[in-house]
């Protein structure tokens, strides 16, 4: 994991990210197929660790040649020597502890809740929860692309103090995730379990499993909605090198965990989902969006109605755009 992290940060430094992210796309639809056709089966956990293996492993060798290939193909020999640069790593160094620790609080944060619920007898239930947690970060993880994709361009705008083009291509990318993850959550919200239960009466799929039910998942669905326009703005705001995101996501992956620890034998599975709602609601859903507008210099009415507009509009250009082209 820690040499494809390495190779993949490669790619994105070579502006690839889109690439890397459809290939990881692919890589992660495979998996989850193959996980439930497995499960179908109910054939034992090492199944699901090896095809787990498999996926890494396809991910490192795509991302590592990859590199390997543009720098000889542009004549860039690699070498196996290490040069350490004391300067460059002690200008990186400040912001790199932090994201470190940025990383491990929002680590517990998404998967705090999975780490207490497999303590769960209820076998059922722990299972509909987790298949339902890994479907909706997948999901996730996806609609983030458009935006990510871009990172560049919107480094690029912020470090020029290009706040108007900012303004203009940040809604483009975060309104076409925002689509995304959308349309998705209202497919499975309303057909997920129905199909399920086709593919299963019909002895196509064999499994038990089935997402949680529609409350519940209305509320996660919300929770990861709104985590998601936090990460885009949060991703804007850092293009100014400063990150002050440290504390809040160490202390609110803290809170989840420890919360969730004890609320879990009390109010079960709702006690967990609402948890993280409320303390992601409390303070990170809004934190770095407050900071990110205060940088773009768009007020939050403005922001309300601007956004939407400009990103509908931007929307419904690409589609026509798309049939024209087509036709």
């Amino acid at each position: 994991m820690i040499m494809t992290i390495r190779w993949s940060s490669f790619m994105q430094g070579l502006n690839e990210i889109a690439r890397e992210a459809r290939v990881s796309t692919l890589i992660e639809v495979i998996r989850i197929i193959l996980f439930t056709v497995l499960l179908s089966f109910k054939l034992p956990p090492m199944y699901l660790v090896i095809t787990m293996f498999f996926a890494a492993l396809a991910r490192y060798i795509y991302v590592r040649s990859f590199v390997t290939i543009w720098l000889r193909k542009r004549n860039f020999e690699i070498t196996r020597y290490r040069i350490f640069d004391r300067d460059i790593f002690r200008s990186l160094w400040s912001q790199t502890w932090r994201l470190a620790g940025i990383f491990w609080g929002n680590y517990m944060v998404e998967y705090g809740n999975s780490f207490l619920m497999a303590q769960v007898q209820d076998a059922k239930l722990m299972a509909s929860y987790l298949f339902t947690t890994n479907i909706m970060a997948w999901i996730t993880g996806f609609s983030r692309t458009p935006f990510y994709a871009n990172v560049p361009t919107i480094y690029k705008l912020g470090a020029e103090k290009n706040f108007k083009a900012l303004r203009m291509h940040a809604t483009h990318y975060m309104f076409m995730g925002f689509v995304i993850i959308i349309s998705a959550y209202l497919l499975i919200g309303l057909a997920g379990n129905p199909l399920l239960n086709f593919l299963d009466n019909h002895n196509i799929l064999n499994t038990d499993t089935r997402f949680v039910g529609i409350f519940l998942f209305a509320i996660m669905a919300l929770s990861q909605i709104l985590e998601m326009h936090a990460t885009f703005h949060s991703g804007i705001y850092t293009s100014t090198n400063h990150i002050p995101f440290l504390i809040p996501s160490v202390v609110s992956g803290l809170v989840i965990v420890v919360t969730g620890y004890f609320i879990l034998p009390v109010y079960g599975l709702i006690g967990l989902i609402m948890t993280r709602f409320l303390v992601q609601l409390s303070f990170n859903n809004w934190y770095a969006v407050s900071l990110s507008l205060k940088l773009l210099n768009w007020p939050l009415k403005r922001y309300m109605v601007e956004f939407p507009a400009e990103g509908f509009r931007y929307f419904k250009g690409l589609i026509l755009n798309r049939i024209l082209f087509r036709k």
